[in-house]
């Protein structure tokens, strides 16, 4: 028997002072009980008139509260109109989930925007035990989650609802989006948000110790190896004759498993990423980070040391940018590269120094300064990075093309297209 439900004889029983007692609520004209619900954040006692028949065959729980075994059940054999207390329950969860058995069209619910009521009313229709009833609203509620940007809080109760909800696929798009989107620190931060108070599956006996407690559960997926780059090695000009630490695979089942078509056919599927979303996102990472670091300093040797993707970032890049299709191009990457190849910047400079346009792929150019610097389109061109050269074109007009950059191996951008072609 639920302990928190109490039952009362009288048609109005005496209130708490300071609680306000609403109207009562027919939702069948027929019904034999009252619930009076007593929520303890509003103060408010919600009353409504309910059949019992209808409360039996939709939850389990109501079924053995209202049975011949228990005192409500007893009550209401002996009494014409009874009300039962349900105690520590949230009155719109409670209003809403009656209304949905008693087949009254509830308070229209955006998950969007209203994270903490389907969360609320998904702990209290577990509590229940009425998911089955509720499965078509609950598919209604969650209809749009795929779109709009989230706050961890939000995403944090929702992820709340659709496991108290036991719908596994909601589940896993909002644990996709989690996991994209969270910031790790939130895992620690839980309790500075007053609005997750009372929910148990953020209480503080469920929360990791810290951030990096979420990566010992990834550490087991990769192995560090020790390694030397010798001259050979054309793909890490800052690095020769240096030792460094490759982060590889544990082993080969594991990309086995990543590449398999078990990822893609599972539910698995869910946390993967489009290959033209992981381009923009690289391509404007790379260009954020080289921008970040170009800030103050000239590029060196001894940086790329400290900064270890510095080197990635300028020799990879335009492959993303090449990689996503013109018509999916964002604007923060077209401003991003705008920005880079900004005429005479230290960004562009800093390129050129890493990558030598006129030598790629052989050697760094750290003798490079201001004055020795190309164009930004001889350099594009240079590379033979298309999608490169086509934004500079449209910033720069067509008469870029023909524009002399001192110093240079092939004069100009056209000469240096036609070479690497």
């Amino acid at each position: 028997m639920n302990s928190q439900a109490v039952m009362e004889t009288k048609q109005c029983p005496a209130l708490s002072r300071g609680v306000i007692a609403q109207e009562l609520v027919s939702l069948d004209p027929h019904g034999d009980v009252i619930l009076e619900i007593n929520d303890n954040d509003s103060q408010e006692v919600l009353r409504l008139l309910v059949s019992t028949n209808v409360l039996r065959l939709s939850s389990p729980v109501f079924a053995g509260m209202f049975g011949s075994r228990f005192r409500e059940g007893q009550n209401l054999h002996n009494e014409e109109r009874g009300t039962v207390k349900l105690m520590d329950d949230n009155a719109f969860a409670m209003k809403t989930i009656l209304e949905i058995l008693h087949h009254h069209p509830p308070a229209d619910i955006d998950p969007n925007k209203n994270a903490r009521e389907i969360a609320s009313i998904a702990i209290h229709c577990d509590k229940y035990d009425c998911r089955a009833a509720l499965r078509p609203w609950t598919y209604y509620w969650f209809r749009d989650l795929g779109t709009g940007q989230r706050s961890p809080t939000e995403l944090t109760l929702l992820l709340v609802a659709a496991y108290r909800f036991d719908e596994p696929r909601q589940f896993s798009v909002v644990s996709t989006m989690a996991v994209k989107y969270m910031p790790l620190e939130v895992l620690t931060n839980w309790d500075d948000d007053d609005r997750l108070d009372h929910f148990p599956e953020v209480a503080a006996d469920n929360r990791l110790v810290a951030p990096v407690a979420v990566l010992d559960f990834l550490a087991g997926l990769v192995t560090e190896v020790p390694r030397h780059i010798g001259d050979g090695d054309d793909d890490h000009h800052a690095r020769k004759n240096t030792d460094v630490i490759e982060i590889r695979l544990a082993h080969f089942s594991i990309k086995e498993y990543l590449m398999s078509p078990r990822m893609s056919s599972n539910i698995s599927a869910t946390f993967g990423i489009k290959e033209t979303d992981a381009n923009i996102r690289i391509a404007e990472s790379c260009l954020a980070c080289h921008l970040h670091w170009s800030k103050s300093v000239l590029a060196t040797p001894y940086l790329l040391r400290e900064h270890h993707l510095w080197e990635y970032v300028v020799a990879y890049w335009p492959k993303h940018l090449d990689l996503i299709p013109s018509d999916k191009c964002t604007l923060s990457v077209t401003k991003g590269v705008l920005q880079v190849f900004t005429r005479g910047s230290q960004s562009l400079l800093n390129m050129a120094r890493i990558r030598d346009p006129d030598r790629w792929g052989c050697d760094s150019a750290w003798h490079k300064t201001a004055d020795e610097l190309v164009l930004p389109l001889y350099y594009a061109c240079s590379i033979d990075a298309l999608k490169l050269a086509g934004i500079i074109i449209e910033a720069d007009g067509i008469s870029a093309i023909g524009e002399v950059s001192g110093n240079s191996s092939f004069g100009n951008a056209l000469q240096a297209a036609v070479w690497h072609s």
